[in-house]
C-alpha cells in the first residue's frame, strides 16, 4: 500500500487494473466508478464505488480500501458470490475533500470475512467525478456547462449529440485544463439545434472513455428547469420563453415537510448558500397555482 501511494502524480490520476498473487477461485472485479452522494459541507463531498465481478461459487468477498489525500477513509468488506456476477455491488457512503486524490485497493478472498487466501484485483485512483452537469437555452444556442473534479488524467471534453436519445455524434471538443481542483466548463452549440439529447465523452490519456448522463433539450419547452443540482450558492430558474410575470413566490421545504425558506422570486434564482446541506424540496407559486415542485441537493 506504500508504495501503491508513492506512484507519480499522472500515473495516480489513471484508473489501473493489475493482477496481484492469484489465489484459486479469488473473485476478480471487471470494472469500477466513483459515485457522487449528497454534499456534506463547503470543500468536502461524499461518495461510494460502485463495481462488478466475477466471481465462482458462494461465500467470498472483497475488502474496499479507499484513501483521500493518503487518509484512509474507507475499509470495508463486502460478501459475494456467483449471482451477483456483472450485478452493480457498491461500497458504503464516505467522505472527503472534493479535491483530493482518492485511490482504491480492492482485495478479493476466498472465504466470506475478508480473510484466508486471497489476491489483490485491482488498485488504482478513482476516475474522473463529474460533480455537476447541466443545459440552458440562449442566443448562442443550447448551452452545456459541468463541473469536474481531479482531471489531470482528463484529456479532451468531447459533446455529443443525439436526436434519439441513443445514437450519438460528435458536436464539439473541449480541452481539459489538466487542474487538481475542481473546475468549471462551458459549450454553446454553434448549430443552434431545436431539439435532441447531449452528453459528454470524457476521454483520458491513457485512451480510455467515460460518459456523462443525458440531457434532453428543447428550445420550444414551455416547462420550468432548475439548475445545477447539486447546488451550492444559488438555484437558477430557467422561465418559459412566455414568462410568468413578476408575481412568482417559491418555498424551500426539508425533507420531513418543514418551510426553510421563502420569498418573492427576483432574477430568476433562489440564494440558497445559507441553507445547510441536504436534499429538499422546492415549489414555485403563481397566483396560487403551483408551477413547479421539484428536489434539489445543496452541497
Amino acid at each position: 500500500m506504500k508504495n501503491f501511494l508513492k506512484l507519480p502524480a499522472l500515473l495516480l490520476f489513471s484508473i489501473l487494473l493489475s493482477d496481484g498473487v492469484t489465489a484459486q477461485n479469488c473473485p476478480t472485479i471487471t470494472s469500477y466508478t466513483l459515485v457522487s452522494g449528497p454534499g456534506i459541507g463547503v470543500g468536502n463531498c461524499t461518495y461510494k464505488v460502485d463495481f462488478t465481478m466475477t466471481v465462482t461459487g458462494s461465500n467470498k468477498s472483497v475488502q474496499i480500501i479507499v484513501t483521500c489525500g493518503g487518509t484512509p477513509v474507507l475499509n470495508q468488506c463486502i460478501v459475494v458470490n456467483s449471482s451477483q456476477n456483472g450485478v452493480t455491488l457498491s461500497s458504503n457512503f464516505f467522505s472527503c475533500p472534493c479535491v483530493s486524490a482518492k485511490t482504491l485497493v480492492i482485495n478479493s478472498y476466498t472465504s466470506p470475512g475478508c480473510g484466508g487466501a486471497s489476491c489483490t484485483t485491482t488498485g488504482g485512483v478513482l476516475p474522473v467525478n463529474i460533480s455537476a452537469f447541466y443545459l440552458k437555452k440562449s442566443s448562442n444556442g443550447p448551452c452545456l456547462f459541468w463541473k469536474v473534479e481531479e482531471q489531470s488524467a482528463i484529456q479532451d471534453y468531447f459533446i455529443e449529440y443525439s436526436t434519439n436519445g441513443i445514437d450519438f455524434t460528435e458536436a464539439g471538443k473541449v480541452a481539459s485544463n489538466n487542474s487538481l481542483v475542481l473546475s468549471e466548463y462551458t459549450y454553446c452549440d454553434p448549430v443552434k439545434k431545436q431539439s435532441g439529447f447531449y452528453r459528454l465523452r470524457v476521454v483520458e490519456f491513457n485512451g480510455q472513455a467515460k460518459y456523462s448522463s443525458i440531457l434532453k433539450f428543447n428550445s420550444g419547452t414551455a416547462s420550468l428547469e432548475t439548475y445545477p443540482n447539486p447546488v451550492h450558492d444559488k438555484l437558477y430558474i430557467d422561465m418559459p420563453a412566455s414568462g410568468l410575470g413578476t408575481n412568482v413566490e417559491y418555498i424551500v421545504f426539508t425533507k420531513d415537510g418543514r418551510t426553510i425558506a421563502s420569498g418573492k422570486l427576483i432574477n430568476n434564482f433562489i440564494a440558497t448558500s445559507i441553507l445547510p446541506s441536504g436534499l429538499y424540496y422546492l415549489k414555485l407559486i403563481a397566483d396560487s397555482q403551483v408551477l413547479l415542485g421539484k428536489t434539489f441537493i445543496k452541497e
